[in-house]
């Protein structure tokens, strides 16, 4: 079985898709950066910042 190293936030908690779907869902997008890597943070802002904006 491989097995990856987790993925810590600044806490030592580790990160869980489930925390940030969390974040997305509560637009808290300053969060989110502080936790997830950088490519992860610009993906997430070009998938979803457009959805967002549209719902306002």
């Amino acid at each position: 079985m491989l097995r990856y190293p987790e993925k810590k936030d600044e806490k030592g908690t580790p990160i869980s898709a489930s925390n940030v779907r969390r974040l997305l869902d509560e637009k808290k997008w300053d969060e989110i950066k502080n936790i997830v890597p950088e490519t992860t943070y610009n993906y997430l802002v070009k998938k979803y910042q457009p959805v967002f904006k549209m719902n306002f």
